[in-house]
């Protein structure tokens, strides 16, 4: 199996695992991944999420609140740091370039 299989097959595994039993994931096994994987968590948390809010809403900020901001900065101290690297990757799926102001907006609600 290649590394991006074994990559793949890893963060299935973690999303599976988060799903099955969040309190778990978060707080036993989340803090025992490295930086790489918690990193994959939140690319997946953060892109299905924006995939999913314009088939409820219409709007991709939608996938964004104070309450989502405020657990993702408390399990992970460098979310923002993530968070702007997942962006920056997402650039080619994007219809229109990110708007920062409208997440700020969203996340300090």
């Amino acid at each position: 199996m290649d590394s991006q299989s074994n990559n793949d097959s890893d963060a299935l595994k973690f999303l599976n695992e988060l799903l099955a039993n969040r309190t778990t994931f978060w707080n036993q096994t989340y803090p025992t991944l490295s930086t790489a994987a918690r990193k994959k968590v939140w690319h997946q948390d953060v892109y299905f999420g924006m995939r999913r809010q314009p088939e409820e809403t219409q709007d991709i900020y939608d996938a964004f609140s104070k309450e989502w901001y405020e657990f993702a900065t408390a399990v992970e101290p460098e979310f923002d740091v993530f968070f702007e690297e997942i962006i920056s990757g997402l650039k080619g799926y994007l219809s229109d370039p990110f708007d920062w102001e409208k997440y700020r907006q969203r996340i300090l609600k």
